[in-house]
């Protein structure tokens, strides 16, 4: 049986790992939830150390299968805080999701302003 290095394991392992996070993205842009969080599922096996970034991926993923609780959780939190943009964020993916584009771009806006308010740098690009 062939054994790998510790270094060449590791750059393996990180190449398995950037798979598994695109072939997720992929399949959550073609709304295939269940993929895209079986493939988040794996990805945190290969890289344990990443599961604080991948994980309110997977939540987030599990909300846009169902959009009206989805829809209720991010209305609840833009009620709760208000000057957060990921809420705006969120609630737009579920509007898009939904057929809503008109809904969707309005929070984006919403979502963008905040963003620039909370960092008055990002507005030298507009």
């Amino acid at each position: 049986m062939l054994t790998l290095s510790g270094s060449t394991a590791r750059a393996h392992d990180e190449q398995k790992y950037k798979a598994l996070i695109t072939a997720s993205r992929q399949y959550s842009r073609q709304l295939e939830f269940e993929e895209a969080i079986a493939l988040l599922s794996s990805a945190i096996k290969v890289n344990p150390s990443n599961y604080l970034e991948i994980e309110p991926a997977k939540r987030l993923l599990r909300k846009l299968k169902q959009p009206k609780d989805a829809l209720e959780q991010f209305n609840s939190l833009i009620t709760k805080y208000p000057h957060i943009s990921k809420g705006f964020y969120g609630r737009a993916e579920v509007y898009k999701m939904q057929g809503n584009p008109d809904l969707a771009a309005k929070d984006l806006k919403a979502a963008h302003e905040l963003d620039y308010e909370m960092e008055p740098t990002l507005k030298k690009g507009r």
